[in-house]
């Protein structure tokens, strides 16, 4: 996960996930299970913006709000953060 870093600060709400793998399919789109989310409910998953997937056979990426994102996966982004400054 990568957070956006711009000048003015308007991307600090947005991530870009990318998975690595073989065998992926185009079709394939990267999600998360909200918190307290059960996997196979499809509406407990948390989608990339709408338009910024993509895929390939070898990756999958898109741009996720950070806000709608599980509560570790935000906890862990701060924490690198921080230790980056």
């Amino acid at each position: 996960m990568v957070p956006f870093d711009d000048e003015v600060g308007a991307g600090k709400d947005f991530v870009r996930a990318e998975v690595r793998g073989l065998h992926l399919r185009p079709t394939y789109v990267p999600a998360f299970v909200a918190d307290g989310g059960n996997p196979a409910n499809f509406g407990s998953l948390v989608l990339p913006l709408q338009g910024s997937a993509s895929a390939d056979a070898d990756h999958l990426s898109g741009v996720f709000q950070r806000d709608a994102l599980p509560g570790a996966l935000q906890a862990l982004l701060t924490a690198a953060a921080t230790a980056a400054c």
